[in-house]
């Protein structure tokens, strides 16, 4: 859509007064407050023909415009001025994101943690299905002749660990010995493709052990299972509930429908491109039809492959280029968050087993 100078700036002039004020905006506060060198008669006529654009809506008929989703699409697209993060802001999103854990899901989670509270909107963030998960190598840590830890380092970047309980006595030297063949049979092989004759060879090469293999391969069916599965994290819904678009509480509940309904949020992560920066507003999917709201994500990438997105969901009037800016930053930096992270757990896969499992990359779940 073809805007005049004189419409753009009226029409940013009330987008960006009614994200700050949340009321109706009419043509003699813009001509008092705002700096515009028009008369209020002059800015009243450029706002009627906005509103008969579709861009503007006007809710009461003595009172101001307020911003259609569409003429929030125009601002967006074409009117808004990038946001520069300051400073300060960079420093706080770098100093929270400085973790060292090993495990994708909870990078993600913490981040949305952060987004959510450095925006004051709910986040929304996703780790998303993987169906080519390998093992790139397993460990075991002897506790006592019951009891060991299972160690698995997968190849997307998540190491897992399982409590293992033995009805027979296992040495530390069995337990070398378990590691080597779960190594040798398992390692850089997709664990679905696993056959019944593989099973047996480990049997037989285990002898008078070869009952731990059916429980341990149960536990790492079950790791590579909890990989596989999409997982949403949301954070902050409290924030939106305490925004006067949602007082009303018939949006007030559509949006804890659409909190409770992550197929469809899934569904719009999943379809989304490499890398890409994804906007809709109002109207323009399931996931914002209703409660006057938008939602915003990232994706973000490693070498070729998907690892997660990160995003808002809030009222149409949010702050959308400092929101950008923000977001862009977080998904930047936790894509090189995890590149460093992936290349440190490499490089101990090519040290001895103590360094391994001392580098202080494993997850403990028991």
């Amino acid at each position: 859509m073809e805007l005049s100078e004189r419409k753009k700036l009226i029409l940013k002039a009330v987008i960006d007064t009614y994200i700050e004020k949340c009321e109706p905006v009419g043509s003699k506060y813009l001509a008092d407050y705002y700096n515009i060198n028009l008369s209020p008669a002059s800015i009243r006529n450029t706002m009627n023909e906005l509103e008969h654009l579709g861009l503007l809506e006007q809710p009461h008929t003595s009172a101001g415009r307020i911003p259609s989703s569409l003429g929030y699409r125009v601002y967006v697209d074409n009117i808004m001025q990038n946001y520069m993060l300051s400073s300060n802001e960079i420093k706080e999103i770098t100093d929270n994101l400085n973790m060292k854990i090993s495990r994708l899901d909870k990078i993600i989670e913490q981040a949305g943690k952060l987004v959510s509270s450095m925006t004051s909107l709910m986040s929304v963030s996703m780790t998303p299905k993987s169906n080519s998960v390998s093992i790139i190598k397993i460990d075991c840590v002897y506790f006592d002749l019951n009891n060991f830890l299972l160690v698995i380092l997968t190849s997307v970047n998540i190491v897992k660990t399982k409590h293992i309980y033995s009805r027979f006595d296992i040495s530390e030297e069995i337990l070398t010995h378990l590691k080597n063949v779960l190594n040798k049979n398992l390692a850089n092989v997709d664990i679905n493709t696993v056959s019944l004759p593989l099973i047996l060879n480990m049997e037989t090469l285990l002898g008078a052990y070869s009952g731990i293999i059916s429980p341990v391969l149960k536990v790492i069916y079950e790791a590579v299972r909890e990989i596989n599965e999409t997982h949403i994290y949301i954070d902050g819904a409290g924030n939106l509930l305490d925004m006067p678009e949602y007082h009303d509480l018939e949006k007030a509940r559509s949006l804890v429908n659409l909190i409770e309904n992550k197929n469809c949020i899934t569904e719009i992560f999943s379809s989304s491109e490499k890398d890409s920066l994804n906007i809709y507003i109002g109207e323009e999917n399931a996931v914002t039809s209703e409660g006057d709201s938008s939602f915003i994500f990232k994706t973000f990438s490693l070498s070729g492959e998907t690892l997660g997105a990160i995003g808002v969901m809030g009222p149409k009037r949010m702050d959308y280029s400092k929101i950008i800016a923000k977001l862009e930053y977080f998904a930047e930096s936790m894509a090189e968050i995890i590149k460093n992270e992936t290349d440190e757990i490499n490089s101990y896969t090519a040290l001895d087993d103590s360094n391994f499992i001392q580098g202080g990359k494993n997850e403990n779940e028991r």
